[in-house]
């Protein structure tokens, strides 16, 4: 069995810290295009 490894999906995420304390965090395999991103709000 051959296996491509250059052609393999990678999950790559993306983290960024807002100035209002907000974390973003886009996630997605392939291109960004069909990624999400969700949006996480610390509780006090």
């Amino acid at each position: 069995m051959w296996r491509n490894t250059c052609a393999a999906l990678v999950p790559v995420t993306l983290m960024s810290l807002k100035k209002d304390g907000t974390l973003e965090v886009r996630g997605y395999v392939g291109l960004a295009l069909f990624g999400k991103t969700v949006v996480w709000t610390r509780i006090e």
